[in-house]
């Protein structure tokens, strides 16, 4: 009796050990569904909001609003290939001077309102208003739309008539003035009012009530802003690209962090998971450490040097030219781009219709500097010259120290360089030309892809200071690069040839120094997947196609065991008291209990 009761004993404690092993091993121990980061931290060098209406904003803010708070009606790729975002088709006529676009439909902005002919109309139609009578924003993008027509019949067809043939599909897919908006925001009131609301700040205007802060299509609406601290976007979960094909960031928190040696350590410490403008010196070390990688490309971006033509002495042409031959061109390309670019042909960047390859380019030439400035009556000798420079950027602040050292050095000119913050140094420029700088140093990158976005916006006459910071006014150039423009569709061949004579008269006049086309030189994390730099749209991250890595996790046997060690101590106990039980009922043991000596 005793030997079944222990046996049975034993069958069942077998059988609740093995219950709990199987649940723990194929319940607990069992492969998890893959846990991905939900946050995409970025570090950015410059202030990154200084407009946040989308007819107006012509600034750095282009990191948050290009392609993820807003959308344009086309895309242009990479490979310069045009595709459909907020249009899906579109033809023109044989002339070239209509073209009709088909929308999709279903495309819901942040407020809830849907996408339709009549929203890209009121959008375009205002962006353009108020660069036409303000000056503001990057509508002239739009010179040459003679009207835009909506049909009752079909809300999702929208035709546009120009005054003159112009790439259209590529005026749509513009970086700046090309957004598409909620026509809700008409109900604020003018144009003034909207830009008023849409701007804030925080906790004013659109940021009174209740994220989203934006009135875009894109896959991410704003969720909050601090004025000169950071900027958060959110999943806007009614996107009408969809979020099956996952996973995706659902958080993305761009910080603005001044220092490059900050933005370095975070990349490599993986606090951040993407920035740029490091340090040319550290990109190699970046680019070998196993967490990051610098993606580098050529860009349609250049750095250039305006010259001040209002102000004694660089109002005079021969001493613009004499500054000219005075750069230490070979220097600034060896020492600060250190093989990240190459030295500027003119102010348009190769690889962009308008460029010239065979425009005359200046090499650092001493003596033809001080003949030049002889020949102008000037002393260099003690001359006191101002230059301004973006205090964030350490590639701006290099090229400043160089030139420092060889105009005091082989000139003897004594150059009162000040780096400062964009803001300041903008509104200098744009408050006097008289006594503003000599010498305004910046990149430029474009709007629209081609050279005349480059010729319009910094040497164009423009009734009021706006990019044109060399000051400079010329009918004539004015007339060579708008005719340009209107030929390129129907005849390219004029069309360079006019942009050619544009940018020698520009060579000739001097307005401005064009110091180097820079490589892109960003950094992003290595473990995450799916990120492709897109020189059309300058330090722009289309987050939406990154895909992010699985979150780090930390594991081992025995945090799954650990709920298994008395189960398995308890089938020990039991099978020794089994085998007890068994010696003590065995022939044997009982002959040896049994024997008295």
């Amino acid at each position: 009796m005793e030997k079944k009761t222990a046996v049975t004993i034993a069958v069942i404690v077998i059988i609740v050990v093995a219950a709990i092993a199987g649940y723990y091993y194929f319940v607990i121990m069992a492969p998890k569904p893959k846990e991905y980061e939900t946050t995409f931290r970025r570090a950015e060098p410059a202030v990154i909001v200084t407009d946040l209406d989308p007819s107006t904003q012509f600034s750095n803010e282009i990191v948050v609003i290009c392609g993820n708070m807003y959308e344009p009606l086309t895309w242009v790729e990479p490979d310069g290939d045009v595709v459909g975002v907020l249009a899906k088709e579109w033809s023109f006529s044989e002339d070239g001077l209509t073209w009709n676009f088909t929308l999709r439909q279903g495309v819901k902005f942040h407020d809830g309102t849907l996408m339709n002919s009549t929203a890209v109309k009121l959008s375009i139609e205002r962006t353009f208003r108020i660069f036409d009578t303000t000056g503001t924003g990057a509508g002239y993008i739009w010179y040459g739309v003679n009207n835009i027509t909506t049909f009752d019949d079909d809300p999702y067809l929208i035709q546009f008539n120009l005054d003159y043939p112009m790439p259209l599909d590529r005026i749509v897919a513009a970086s700046y003035a090309a957004w598409i908006f909620s026509p809700k925001v008409f109900d604020v009131g003018d144009d003034d009012a909207i830009n008023d609301w849409l701007n804030g700040p925080p906790p004013g205007g659109i940021f009174a009530g209740d994220p989203p802060y934006d009135v875009g299509t894109g896959p991410y609406y704003l969720h909050e802003w601090e004025p000169g601290s950071h900027v958060v976007l959110k999943k806007f979960d009614d996107y009408w690209g969809g979020w099956e094909d996952g996973p995706y960031y659902e958080t993305i928190y761009t910080q603005y962090i001044e220092e490059a040696a900050t933005r370095k350590q975070g990349i490599l410490g993986e606090t951040y998971d993407f920035t740029y403008l490091l340090a040319k010196e550290d990109l190699a070390s970046v680019d070998a450490s196993p967490v990051a990688e610098v993606v580098d490309i050529l860009s349609f971006q250049n750095l250039l040097g305006f010259l001040n033509t209002e102000r004694w002495p660089t109002n005079i042409t021969l001493v613009r030219q004499a500054l000219a031959y005075a750069i230490p061109y070979q220097r600034i390309i060896d020492e600060v781009l250190m093989g990240y670019g190459v030295q500027s042909k003119g102010p348009v960047p190769a690889d962009l219709f308008g460029h010239i390859d065979d425009l005359f380019q200046h090499s650092q030439n001493i003596t033809k500097a001080q003949e030049l400035f002889a020949a102008a009556g000037v002393n260099p000798d003690g001359l006191d010259l101002i230059l301004t420079y973006h205090i964030t950027d350490p590639d701006e602040a290099k090229v400043a120290e160089i030139m420092t050292l060889e105009f005091d050095e082989k000139l003897g000119i004594d150059l009162d360089v000040r780096g400062m913050e964009w803001d300041a140094q903008w509104d200098l420029a744009k408050a006097d030309p008289t006594t503003a700088q000599h010498i305004f140093v910046m990149y430029w990158w474009p709007t629209i892809l081609s050279g005349y976005d480059f010729l319009f916006n910094m040497f164009h006459s423009e009734p009021e200071v706006f990019f044109n910071l060399g000051y400079y006014y010329n009918s004539t150039f004015d007339d060579l690069i708008d005719t340009a423009y209107s030929l390129e569709v129907t005849d390219p061949t004029t069309s360079l040839q006019k942009y050619e004579q544009a940018q020698e008269m520009l060579i000739d006049d001097c307005p401005s120094i064009f110091f180097y086309d820079l490589e892109n030189t960003h950094v992003i994390r290595e473990a995450i997947e799916g990120y492709v730099d897109n020189p059309a749209y300058p330090h722009v991250v289309l987050y939406r196609e990154l895909k992010p890595p699985v979150t780090e996790t930390t594991s081992s046997f025995m945090t799954y065991s650990d709920p298994l060690i008395p189960c398995f101590y308890l089938m020990i106990m039991m099978m020794t008291y089994l085998v007890k039980r068994r010696w003590d009922y065995s022939p044997t043991r009982r002959r040896e209990l049994s024997y008295q000596p």
